[in-house]
């Protein structure tokens, strides 16, 4: 079987490759052929502090962003400076589309009634272990995520997310102001 990068060489014919795959009734997974390690299983869905699930951060960047589709190719370039900056040495390539999974999905399901003033704010963090936290911040506690969203068995963003690499979480923050999705990605190889 060969790997996604041998198939589809550049980022906009992966996803092409991609949303193509999550289209057929069956499918087959090989976001790097192998190349990253084996993660835990997906967390449960808890009221915790996003702060306290991961190992510390040793660096990170942040910035807020509007809730329409229109703006959700800002955060991916970001993300691929930021990342750069930050020195990840993981997969970059998969960690922005496990971002754009993450940021559609609060766009989307989301956004508060007046969406004129709706804002998500992304958070790329690096652990001491390496290991990269991306949070997507929306200011919709209400809209709770379920563990059927988180396994795929709704929708298809965090399923893929899942297939890319990342364990999946959600978290109310401590002022109880914001929901966090966060997925986590284990350094790898990176794919060419």
């Amino acid at each position: 079987m060969s790997a996604e990068h041998e198939v589809a060489t550049t980022p906009a014919e992966q996803r092409e490759l991609r949303e193509w795959l999550m289209s057929l009734p069956a499918f087959a997974a090989y976001p790097h052929a192998g190349h990253h390690r084996t993660l835990p299983p997906v967390n449960e869905p808890t009221d915790a502090p996003a702060s306290i699930l991961t190992a510390p951060v040793d660096r990170e960047w942040s910035q807020s962003y509007a809730m329409t589709p229109a703006s959700l190719r800002r955060p991916r370039g970001d993300a691929r400076t930021r990342l750069t900056l930050l020195r990840w040495p993981g997969d970059i390539a998969t960690a922005i589309e496990v971002l754009s999974r993450l940021a559609y999905n609060a766009t989307v399901h989301a956004r508060p009634a007046d969406a004129a003033l709706a804002r998500m704010t992304v958070r790329l963090a690096v652990t001491e272990d390496e290991a990269l936290l991306i949070d997507v911040q929306d200011p919709r506690p209400d809209v709770p995520l379920s563990k059927a969203a988180i396994y795929g068995e709704e929708g298809r963003g965090l399923k893929y997310a899942r297939l890319l690499g990342a364990a999946v979480s959600c978290s109310i923050s401590e002022d109880v102001r914001f929901k966090i999705v966060r997925a986590q990605l284990l350094p790898g190889e990176v794919s060419l």
